[in-house]
């Protein structure tokens, strides 16, 4: 969605540009039946509470002393883009874990703290056909 997107990359103060490589929204739903908040099962919460949102913000660079206010800023929008009412903002929820992205996390097989190692290719000609 991209009003999330957007919410999330003003709220870490991030380019547009950098929505490929910070920035990805995912929409995982459970069944009603199969998952615990506070001990109730989801589909009871459900029937009292309502909806819950739970956002896991993975920014390495984010510090612990500045956290509070992207967090504030993302509930407010998230509530605003979803409707929630403010008697009802503690159904939003957000997780920052932390990890080391030289040892914790991994793109394209490598971590993302290792050097790319540089390739040198060979034309080889069979019958004047570079291959």
């Amino acid at each position: 969605m991209k009003e999330i997107t957007a919410v999330l990359l003003h709220a870490l103060k991030l380019a547009p540009s950098q929505a490929k490589d910070y920035c990805t929204v995912q929409f995982a739903f459970s069944k009603l039946d199969e998952m615990v908040i506070g001990g109730r099962l989801l589909s009871e919460d459900m029937k009292s509470r309502g909806v819950n949102y739970t956002i896991e913000l993975h920014e390495r660079n984010l510090d612990k002393k500045k956290r509070g206010t992207p967090v504030h800023e993302i509930t407010a929008n998230i509530a605003k883009i979803f409707e929630v009412k403010s008697n009802r903002l503690s159904s939003i929820n957000i997780l920052i874990p932390e990890y080391n992205p030289s040892t914790d996390f991994a793109v394209s097989g490598k971590f993302v703290g290792q050097p790319e190692k540089k390739t040198v290719s060979k034309e080889v000609k069979i019958n004047d056909e570079i291959l």
